[in-house]
């Protein structure tokens, strides 16, 4: 937090599921790995938020079913969860470029996430 109270924003995020709800994680050096992000913090649009929401709560089922329940959640299932996430961490680094914070950096399964 800055001295006015204001959230900081973070010169890193991860697009990533994680066991506490959301799916944008702030990684800056020196940021504890649990911290997380509200998309209206970086600016990003509404849809784009909407849509991160919806992957994220998407993995909630995914997750237990597999680690509660002992059911595989199948392949298929689970390449289409992570392409969506893939497709959302460039959507999410493209927003950012078009509104002129191109210097923040997004990971995605740990790499850095470059557009074309």
């Amino acid at each position: 937090m800055s001295t006015s109270g204001r959230r900081l924003v973070p010169s890193a995020v991860a697009v990533a599921v994680e066991y506490a709800s959301g799916a944008l994680w702030d990684r800056s050096p020196g940021s504890m790995s649990m911290d997380p992000v509200a998309p209206q913090t970086l600016g990003l649009s509404s849809d784009l938020a909407a849509a991160l929401e919806r992957w994220s709560d998407a993995w909630g089922p995914l997750s237990r079913a597999y680690i509660y329940d002992d059911v595989p959640v199948g392949e298929a299932a689970e390449a289409a969860h992570w392409s969506e996430g893939r497709r959302l961490a460039r959507a999410v680094k493209q927003d950012l470029v078009n509104r002129g914070r191109a210097e923040i950096t997004v990971y995605f399964e740990g790499r850095e996430v470059e557009l074309d």
